[in-house]
């Protein structure tokens, strides 16, 4: 199974996935110390296509993997930004997003959700 993820951001004078291969080469000295699936890898996935394990909830049909969500922002994002998540559902993604010090925009309109979504400390706006 796959999904998208899409990506906006407001201009930048850089592209972040110039930053993303820049990152590569300063983390060479560790990739043998680093093995995923057997193999020796990079502790950041340097393609277009994340292998990422999902995860279920009985509260939720489509919870995002937490690491997902530390991925994207790790590299579509930096502290003190505000960062939107516009189906916000369980709210991995906010949750996510305040421990790494982003400011998360969540909407939902499902109720059930939004109240969740109180439950969880974020404040109705």
């Amino acid at each position: 199974m796959s999904e998208s993820l899409l990506v906006y951001r407001k201009k930048a004078p850089f592209l972040l996935d110039k930053n993303i291969k820049i990152a590569e080469k300063r983390l060479k000295p560790i990739k043998q110390n680093h093995t995923l699936f057997g193999k020796k890898e990079l502790p950041i996935e340097t393609t277009n296509c994340w292998y990422i394990t999902p995860k279920s909830s009985k509260d939720h049909l489509a919870v995002f993997p937490e690491s997902l969500c530390e991925r994207a922002l790790n590299y579509y994002s930096f502290e003190n930004e505000v960062v939107c998540d516009p189906f916000a559902g369980s709210g991995t993604f906010g949750m996510v997003a305040k421990s790494m010090g982003r400011i998360p925009l969540l909407c939902e309109q499902h109720p059930k959700y939004a109240q969740n979504l109180i439950k969880l400390g974020f404040k109705e706006i």
